[in-house]
């Protein structure tokens, strides 16, 4: 069974890829001239590059990248802009936006210069995850992660390090937790503990979710525990501040 498949805006057809047991399968005689676009579907699928190993998982999403061998940090940020630029690793997300590379080098080069990394995990809206030769993860985001400096609690992943560089950079090393067998009754479960601590979830998915070294699960992103009450007081105090000046507040 042929398939027609139309790429807009780019208008790139094709015709001869074949469906076979829920697989699809590229003929040796296509070529796209994107290098990411078709994967068979029922299993990881690799690309090997001069620099590492593409993966991706099951569903064709970028998983992460393994460093042929232990990188800078700068060397790190300076091949995940080729991968992402070559191979659209992201489409959204931190590392779509090209001011990021230069500007995390140069805010975290100095505090991380003797620390080498070996797989590139990937990035959400504010923050890149790196892991080091220690088998650690360093995130390197925009903003606090903690939303309105809430307290670490039982059910985010364990923080070895933490800290703020300049007025608006932050940074943690964590704990690597697994995530290949992570299901909903993970997901489930964090929320429970989230609501027990007396936050609220927020945006929580599989992609948030592991099991550390203890076997628990954890959360290891901490933005997805929002504090609804700072909230609320953070916008009570931003009209107050717009109503001095006579702006409207209504859309906040």
């Amino acid at each position: 069974m042929n398939i027609l498949c139309n790429f807009s805006p780019k208008q790139i057809f094709f015709n001869n890829v074949t469906a076979i047991n829920s697989k699809f399968v590229v003929r040796p005689s296509f070529k796209s001239g994107l290098e990411s676009d078709v994967f068979e579907k029922s299993s990881d699928k690799k690309i090997e590059t001069e620099y590492g190993t593409i993966v991706y998982d099951r569903e064709n999403k970028f998983s992460h990248f393994d460093f042929k061998e232990p990188q800078s940090l700068e060397n790190a940020f300076k091949t995940i802009k080729y991968l992402q630029d070559k191979f659209r690793l992201h489409s959204y997300g931190l590392m779509k936006s090209q001011y990021v590379y230069d500007d995390f080098v140069n805010a975290f080069g100095s505090k991380f210069k003797d620390m080498k990394f070996t797989k590139y995990l990937g990035c959400g809206n504010t923050a890149v995850a790196i892991e080091n030769e220690d088998g650690k993860v360093l995130k390197l985001s925009e903003r606090n992660q903690f939303t309105f400096d809430r307290s670490k609690k039982s059910f985010d992943a364990k923080v070895y390090d933490s800290g703020q560089i300049g007025s608006f950079y932050h940074y943690y090393i964590q704990e690597k937790c697994s995530q290949s067998c992570i299901t909903q009754k993970h997901v489930d479960e964090i929320a429970r503990m989230i609501q027990d601590e007396g936050y609220t979830p927020f945006d929580l998915s599989v992609e948030q979710v592991g099991i550390g070294k203890d076997g628990k699960t954890y959360l290891i992103d901490p933005e997805c525990a929002k504090d609804e009450k700072a909230l609320d007081e953070a916008k009570r105090r931003c009209q107050e501040w717009m109503l001095k000046y006579g702006l409207d507040y209504d859309y906040i």
